[in-house]
């Protein structure tokens, strides 16, 4: 279905995500903060990144910043327990596409994969 990209730098978090996203037929990879997203954007292909927003070193605003000017048509959904107003409209001005709150909503989760993927891969 589409290989995917999940920045995040909790253990625990790491592994709910990708067993969830494994179970929808994705390709996962993992890692630990932005600038090892970043990374990974330039030697990998991703159809959809997932991206925590508090991260050590380089973190999800300033990942998605910098991301926007390399690749500025990757989706990037913020994957995160920052749920107030502010920093779900920051996500979005830094150039993410969508917020998903922790712990995961599986509903939610589909109709992003369905929106975004698709869109993707068309």
């Amino acid at each position: 279905m589409g290989n995917v990209l999940v920045a995040e730098d909790n253990d625990v978090n790491q592994v709910v995500a990708q067993q969830i996203l494994l179970s929808y037929g994705l390709q996962v990879d993992l890692v630990d903060d932005g600038q090892q997203c970043i990374d990974a954007l330039e030697n990998g292909h991703y159809d959809l990144v997932f991206m925590d927003l508090h991260m050590p070193n380089v973190d999800g605003f300033e990942a998605c910043s910098i991301i926007r000017q390399i690749n500025p048509d990757i989706p990037i959904v913020a994957l995160t327990a920052a749920v107030l107003k502010d920093e779900v409209q920051k996500a979005l001005d830094v150039g993410m596409n969508s917020h998903l709150a922790k712990p995961i909503d599986h509903v939610q989760l589909k109709y992003v994969l369905n929106r975004y993927l698709t869109e993707n891969n068309n």
